[in-house]
């Protein structure tokens, strides 16, 4: 009996974390969206409005307008874990491109191992895991 309930236990706790590992990485905002069935531009891009929807099981990024400006960024950065690796400057605005250990998915860009992405706009804030599909 003592040995059924253990294994119960394992198989519990081995599901547990498979949940938290694959779990949302940003819980507010607005205009939510998730990347699935590939970690490059071909991505399939959906809104994601419903959050038993964000839990999707393919998902292999996500990308979410922030509501609180760079409060809320720095917040974000903090909480997840991320150092920034490099940052570009355009005219449109400043993407801030870092990594965390927290996040699952990582993509290469020029050279540098990324997986956090934020973009700096003039009147919005963008961020993305593990970079910004659809164009930042």
């Amino acid at each position: 009996m003592f040995k059924k309930i253990i294994c119960v236990a394992a198989a519990l706790i081995t599901l547990a974390l498979a949940w938290t590992a694959n779990s949302v990485k940003f819980a507010e905002g607005k205009a939510f969206e998730l990347y699935s069935e590939s970690l490059s531009s071909k991505a399939k891009i959906c809104a994601a409005d419903d959050a038993d929807y964000r839990a999707e099981l393919l998902r292999t990024g996500e990308k979410i307008t922030l509501t609180g400006g760079e409060e809320e960024l720095e917040k974000l950065i903090e909480s997840l874990g991320v150092k920034i690796v490099f940052v570009e400057e355009t005219e449109f605005g400043t993407s801030y491109y870092g990594y965390s250990e927290n996040l699952k998915y990582r993509k290469t860009v020029g050279k540098k191992v990324v997986n956090f992405h934020a973009f700096k706009g003039k009147s919005e804030i963008v961020v993305g895991t593990p970079i910004i599909f659809g164009g930042y």
